[in-house]
């Protein structure tokens, strides 16, 4: 009784040089890079946020209309 040859079978995923191919090849569109913070209160509290410009944050945080209400009087 002879056995069939069996067939070589593709890889699951792709090695390591077809996905950096497919990565040159993509075209990735960014509309904004995103910036995670943290900010350090006078009471030695952290708090953490999220921005698209991290100075212009900030600035924010020192105002007091625009700045995040957590940080309300208690001074980055």
């Amino acid at each position: 009784m002879c056995s069939k040859p069996q067939e070589e079978k593709a890889p699951i995923s792709p090695e390591p040089k077809e996905i950096a191919e497919r990565v040159e090849r993509a075209e990735v569109k960014v509309d904004a890079v995103w910036s995670v913070y943290l900010i350090r209160t006078a009471a030695n509290q952290l708090y953490c946020g999220v921005t698209t410009d991290v100075a212009r944050r900030f600035s924010e945080h020192q105002s007091k209309p625009q700045g995040a209400k957590y940080l309300k009087g208690k001074g980055p």
